[in-house]
């Protein structure tokens, strides 16, 4: 399943007076509102937690309802492209990208990496309790 996760084509580049980060072809905004600016809002564990509820969605959903995990998917794509795109995070956007490579490699099979997204889950969990601790 590749869904637009041609990894080396997400990428950063120079454009008029500052960096554009150039989302996957699912910029469609499924979530909307956080996309209008409020993203840009929440501390950087708030986001990453969110990222995490899809990619818990996703892999709930594996192997039970392709369309489903694959929504979550989608969407949890659409969260991580809108924080590898907030310019509070320039400094972590390598590491932010790195991230976007092995959720799409986990949906891809784990063919490049090895990756899965049961280890996705786990990883993403502790986001989501730094943010409830108010991290």
């Amino acid at each position: 399943m590749k869904l637009g996760c041609d990894i080396a084509r997400t990428r950063a580049v120079e454009e008029g007076t500052g960096e554009q980060w150039f989302l996957t072809p699912f910029s469609i905004h499924v979530h909307t509102n956080l996309a209008a600016g409020r993203w840009q809002t929440l501390p950087l564990m708030e986001q990453l937690a969110n990222v995490g509820s899809d990619v818990a969605r996703a892999h709930r959903w594996q192997g039970k309802d392709a369309a489903l995990s694959e929504k979550a998917f989608i969407r949890a794509l659409e969260l991580l492209d809108l924080t590898i795109g907030d310019a509070r995070w320039k400094g972590r956007r390598k590491e932010l990208t790195r991230m976007r490579e092995f959720l799409c490699d986990a949906m891809d099979g784990g063919l490049a990496y090895g990756s899965d997204l049961a280890s996705l889950n786990r990883y993403f969990l502790h986001f989501a309790i730094a943010a409830r601790a108010g991290h």
